[in-house]
Protein backbone atom coordinates (compact mmCIF):
# COMPACT_ATOMS: atom_id res chain seq x y z
CA UNK A 1 0.00 0.00 0.00
CA UNK A 2 1.84 3.36 -0.92
CA UNK A 3 1.83 6.38 1.63
CA UNK A 4 0.09 9.59 0.97
CA UNK A 5 2.10 12.29 0.16
CA UNK A 6 1.39 14.91 2.89
CA UNK A 7 0.55 18.04 0.83
CA UNK A 8 0.56 20.09 3.60
CA UNK A 9 4.39 19.86 4.59
CA UNK A 10 5.52 23.79 4.45
CA UNK A 11 8.47 24.36 2.15
CA UNK A 12 8.49 28.34 2.54
CA UNK A 13 7.83 30.77 4.67
CA UNK A 14 6.72 34.48 3.56
CA UNK A 15 5.68 36.44 6.88
CA UNK A 16 2.26 35.47 7.80
CA UNK A 17 2.30 33.37 4.87
CA UNK A 18 3.61 29.55 4.04
CA UNK A 19 3.98 27.98 0.41
CA UNK A 20 3.09 24.41 0.45
CA UNK A 21 3.99 21.05 -1.37
CA UNK A 22 0.53 21.16 -2.16
CA UNK A 23 0.64 24.92 -3.79
CA UNK A 24 2.99 23.25 -5.88
CA UNK A 25 1.18 20.80 -7.26
CA UNK A 26 -1.68 23.07 -8.06
CA UNK A 27 0.80 25.20 -10.40
CA UNK A 28 0.86 24.10 -14.75
CA UNK A 29 4.31 24.98 -14.88
CA UNK A 30 5.84 23.34 -12.10
CA UNK A 31 4.12 20.19 -13.14
CA UNK A 32 5.43 20.09 -16.19
CA UNK A 33 8.96 20.56 -14.76
CA UNK A 34 7.98 17.65 -12.52
CA UNK A 35 7.63 15.26 -15.45
CA UNK A 36 10.76 16.45 -17.19
CA UNK A 37 12.49 15.80 -14.23
CA UNK A 38 11.02 12.16 -13.28
CA UNK A 39 11.85 11.92 -17.34
CA UNK A 40 15.82 12.65 -16.60
CA UNK A 41 15.38 10.68 -13.38
CA UNK A 42 13.71 7.70 -15.17
CA UNK A 43 16.83 8.08 -18.17
CA UNK A 44 19.60 7.96 -15.73
CA UNK A 45 18.34 4.71 -13.97
CA UNK A 46 17.84 3.06 -17.72
CA UNK A 47 21.23 4.47 -18.56
CA UNK A 48 22.91 2.79 -15.24
CA UNK A 49 20.80 -0.62 -16.19
CA UNK A 50 22.23 -0.83 -19.35
CA UNK A 51 26.23 0.02 -18.32
CA UNK A 52 25.56 -2.94 -15.44
CA UNK A 53 24.25 -5.56 -17.95
CA UNK A 54 27.56 -5.02 -19.70
CA UNK A 55 29.73 -4.43 -16.87
CA UNK A 56 28.29 -4.96 -13.29
CA UNK A 57 31.62 -4.71 -11.14
CA UNK A 58 33.00 -1.15 -10.12
CA UNK A 59 36.07 -1.04 -8.53
CA UNK A 60 37.17 0.97 -5.28
CA UNK A 61 39.64 3.30 -7.74
CA UNK A 62 36.43 4.01 -9.95
CA UNK A 63 34.26 5.39 -7.14
CA UNK A 64 37.26 7.46 -5.34
CA UNK A 65 37.81 8.88 -8.69
CA UNK A 66 33.86 10.03 -9.08
CA UNK A 67 34.01 11.31 -5.33
CA UNK A 68 36.83 13.42 -6.32
CA UNK A 69 35.39 14.87 -9.19
CA UNK A 70 32.52 15.42 -7.16
CA UNK A 71 34.43 17.46 -4.43
CA UNK A 72 36.09 19.42 -7.05
CA UNK A 73 32.94 20.25 -9.07
CA UNK A 74 31.24 21.43 -5.35
CA UNK A 75 34.38 22.59 -3.97
CA UNK A 76 33.43 20.15 -1.03
CA UNK A 77 36.76 20.45 1.74
CA UNK A 78 37.87 16.75 2.74
CA UNK A 79 36.40 17.67 5.54
CA UNK A 80 33.60 18.61 4.95
CA UNK A 81 31.75 15.76 3.00
CA UNK A 82 29.17 14.74 5.99
CA UNK A 83 27.92 18.71 6.69
CA UNK A 84 27.42 18.30 2.79
CA UNK A 85 25.56 15.01 2.51
CA UNK A 86 23.19 16.44 5.69
CA UNK A 87 22.52 19.69 3.62
CA UNK A 88 21.82 17.73 0.78
CA UNK A 89 19.31 15.31 2.73
CA UNK A 90 21.46 12.91 1.71
CA UNK A 91 23.18 9.63 3.07
CA UNK A 92 26.67 8.23 2.69
CA UNK A 93 25.00 5.02 1.54
CA UNK A 94 22.96 7.78 -1.11
CA UNK A 95 26.42 8.99 -2.18
CA UNK A 96 27.79 5.63 -2.39
CA UNK A 97 24.79 4.53 -4.61
CA UNK A 98 25.03 7.87 -6.56
CA UNK A 99 28.55 7.62 -7.62
CA UNK A 100 28.31 3.99 -8.62
CA UNK A 101 25.53 5.38 -11.11
CA UNK A 102 28.09 7.94 -12.28
CA UNK A 103 30.30 5.37 -13.04
CA UNK A 104 27.58 3.22 -15.17
CA UNK A 105 26.67 6.16 -16.86
CA UNK A 106 30.25 6.77 -18.03
CA UNK A 107 30.58 3.71 -18.89
CA UNK A 108 27.60 3.54 -21.34
CA UNK A 109 29.18 6.77 -22.75
CA UNK A 110 32.41 5.11 -23.46
CA UNK A 111 30.85 2.27 -24.90
CA UNK A 112 28.45 4.34 -27.44
CA UNK A 113 31.98 7.02 -28.55
CA UNK A 114 33.66 3.68 -29.68
CA UNK A 115 31.02 3.46 -32.71
CA UNK A 116 31.13 6.55 -33.63
CA UNK A 117 33.63 6.69 -35.52
CA UNK A 118 32.82 3.46 -37.78
CA UNK A 119 29.41 4.91 -38.21
CA UNK A 120 31.40 7.99 -39.47
CA UNK A 121 33.02 6.37 -42.17
CA UNK A 122 30.28 3.87 -42.92
CA UNK A 123 27.57 6.75 -43.22
CA UNK A 124 29.44 10.03 -43.61
CA UNK A 125 27.86 10.83 -46.83
CA UNK A 126 24.67 11.88 -44.78
CA UNK A 127 26.66 14.67 -43.43
CA UNK A 128 27.31 16.49 -46.39
CA UNK A 129 25.35 19.61 -47.02
CA UNK A 130 24.32 22.68 -49.65
CA UNK A 131 23.57 25.79 -49.12
CA UNK A 132 20.51 26.61 -51.14
CA UNK A 133 18.06 29.24 -51.95
CA UNK A 134 14.90 29.19 -54.52
CA UNK A 135 12.67 30.74 -56.46
CA UNK A 136 9.12 29.57 -56.45
CA UNK A 137 6.57 29.81 -59.34
CA UNK A 138 2.88 28.66 -60.10
CA UNK A 139 3.21 26.93 -63.39
CA UNK A 140 5.41 24.98 -64.90
CA UNK A 141 5.83 26.86 -68.23
CA UNK A 142 7.58 30.07 -66.58
CA UNK A 143 9.95 28.37 -64.10
CA UNK A 144 11.42 26.90 -68.14
CA UNK A 145 11.48 30.33 -69.19
CA UNK A 146 13.02 31.49 -66.11
CA UNK A 147 15.70 28.98 -66.43
CA UNK A 148 16.15 29.32 -70.09
CA UNK A 149 16.87 33.10 -69.46
CA UNK A 150 19.32 31.96 -66.83
CA UNK A 151 20.95 29.31 -69.28
CA UNK A 152 21.12 32.01 -72.02
CA UNK A 153 23.35 34.50 -69.69
CA UNK A 154 20.23 37.33 -70.04
CA UNK A 155 20.10 37.74 -66.30
CA UNK A 156 21.26 36.17 -63.40
CA UNK A 157 19.74 34.40 -60.64
CA UNK A 158 20.26 37.06 -58.14
CA UNK A 159 18.17 39.73 -60.45
CA UNK A 160 15.58 37.26 -61.04
CA UNK A 161 15.00 37.19 -57.35
CA UNK A 162 15.37 40.94 -57.13
CA UNK A 163 12.52 41.47 -59.58
CA UNK A 164 10.29 38.50 -58.39
CA UNK A 165 10.84 37.93 -54.72
CA UNK A 166 7.20 38.81 -52.76
CA UNK A 167 9.48 41.36 -50.23
CA UNK A 168 10.16 42.96 -53.13
CA UNK A 169 6.61 43.00 -54.55
CA UNK A 170 5.23 44.33 -51.55
CA UNK A 171 7.43 47.90 -52.24
CA UNK A 172 6.36 48.40 -56.04
CA UNK A 173 3.98 50.47 -57.94
CA UNK A 174 0.64 49.26 -57.43
CA UNK A 175 -0.07 47.96 -61.61
CA UNK A 176 3.44 46.83 -61.94
CA UNK A 177 2.70 44.66 -58.24
CA UNK A 178 -0.43 43.60 -59.72
CA UNK A 179 1.35 42.03 -62.83
CA UNK A 180 4.42 40.51 -61.20
CA UNK A 181 1.90 38.78 -58.31
CA UNK A 182 0.15 37.45 -60.99
CA UNK A 183 3.11 35.55 -62.40
CA UNK A 184 3.01 33.85 -58.75
CA UNK A 185 6.98 33.98 -58.29
CA UNK A 186 8.69 34.45 -54.77
CA UNK A 187 12.30 33.71 -53.95
CA UNK A 188 13.90 32.64 -50.51
CA UNK A 189 16.77 31.65 -48.50
CA UNK A 190 16.35 27.60 -47.78
CA UNK A 191 19.97 27.11 -45.97
CA UNK A 192 21.95 24.22 -45.18
CA UNK A 193 20.29 20.92 -46.60
CA UNK A 194 21.27 17.28 -45.83
CA UNK A 195 21.01 14.21 -47.65
CA UNK A 196 18.02 12.62 -47.40
CA UNK A 197 16.04 16.29 -46.53
CA UNK A 198 14.64 16.31 -50.18
CA UNK A 199 12.82 14.43 -52.94
CA UNK A 200 14.90 12.23 -54.52
CA UNK A 201 14.98 14.06 -57.59
CA UNK A 202 15.57 17.30 -56.54
CA UNK A 203 18.25 15.75 -53.82
CA UNK A 204 20.15 13.76 -56.97
CA UNK A 205 20.24 16.66 -58.95
CA UNK A 206 21.69 19.37 -56.35
CA UNK A 207 23.90 17.19 -54.80
CA UNK A 208 25.31 16.86 -58.01
CA UNK A 209 25.30 20.49 -58.58
CA UNK A 210 28.34 22.75 -58.33
CA UNK A 211 28.19 25.99 -56.44
CA UNK A 212 26.64 28.55 -58.38
CA UNK A 213 24.33 26.41 -60.24
CA UNK A 214 20.60 26.74 -60.83
CA UNK A 215 18.57 23.47 -61.42
CA UNK A 216 14.91 22.27 -62.01
CA UNK A 217 12.26 22.90 -62.10
CA UNK A 218 10.72 20.81 -59.24
CA UNK A 219 7.18 20.35 -58.89
CA UNK A 220 6.16 21.85 -55.34
CA UNK A 221 2.34 21.27 -53.94
CA UNK A 222 1.33 24.70 -55.11
CA UNK A 223 4.24 25.27 -57.56
CA UNK A 224 7.17 24.64 -59.07
CA UNK A 225 10.87 25.94 -57.65
CA UNK A 226 14.22 26.78 -59.30
CA UNK A 227 16.74 25.77 -57.12
CA UNK A 228 20.14 27.70 -56.75
CA UNK A 229 23.28 26.17 -55.01
CA UNK A 230 25.00 28.40 -53.10
CA UNK A 231 27.74 26.13 -51.22
CA UNK A 232 28.84 22.66 -51.53
CA UNK A 233 30.04 21.48 -48.03
CA UNK A 234 31.70 17.96 -47.92
CA UNK A 235 31.05 16.18 -44.64
CA UNK A 236 34.39 16.51 -42.10
CA UNK A 237 34.29 14.37 -39.04
CA UNK A 238 34.50 17.20 -36.69
CA UNK A 239 33.34 17.56 -32.91
CA UNK A 240 29.73 18.60 -34.32
CA UNK A 241 29.58 15.63 -36.26
CA UNK A 242 30.66 13.84 -33.51
CA UNK A 243 27.78 15.09 -31.07
CA UNK A 244 25.03 14.41 -33.33
CA UNK A 245 26.13 10.93 -33.97
CA UNK A 246 26.12 10.33 -30.71
CA UNK A 247 22.30 12.31 -29.67
CA UNK A 248 21.22 9.70 -32.99
CA UNK A 249 22.53 6.56 -30.64
CA UNK A 250 21.31 7.95 -27.84
CA UNK A 251 17.92 8.94 -28.69
CA UNK A 252 17.48 5.10 -30.36
CA UNK A 253 18.58 3.76 -27.24
CA UNK A 254 16.76 5.42 -25.16
CA UNK A 255 13.60 4.75 -27.33
CA UNK A 256 13.98 0.96 -26.80
CA UNK A 257 15.17 0.64 -23.30
CA UNK A 258 12.04 2.67 -22.14
CA UNK A 259 9.73 0.16 -24.45
CA UNK A 260 11.75 -3.09 -22.90
CA UNK A 261 11.29 -1.79 -19.46
CA UNK A 262 7.77 -0.32 -19.95
CA UNK A 263 8.23 2.60 -18.67
CA UNK A 264 4.97 4.79 -17.76
CA UNK A 265 4.34 7.95 -16.20
CA UNK A 266 1.99 8.22 -13.15
CA UNK A 267 -0.95 10.83 -13.97
CA UNK A 268 0.32 12.75 -10.74
CA UNK A 269 3.39 13.72 -12.47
Amino acid sequence: MQNAVDKDIVLARMGNETITLGDLLKSYDLKMRLRQLVEEVATRRLTVQASKEQNPQVSEADLEARLQHLRKTHGIGEGDMLAWLKSMQLTEADLHEELRSEVFRERWTQHVDGQIETYYQQHGEQFDEVLLSHLVVREEGVARELLQTLHDHEETYEDLVRRYAVATIENLPGARRERRADRGLMGSYIGPVRRGQLRAEAEKKVFSARAGDVVGPFRLKDGWELVKVLEVRSAQFNQRVREEIHQKFYEEWLHAARTRHSLEFNDHT
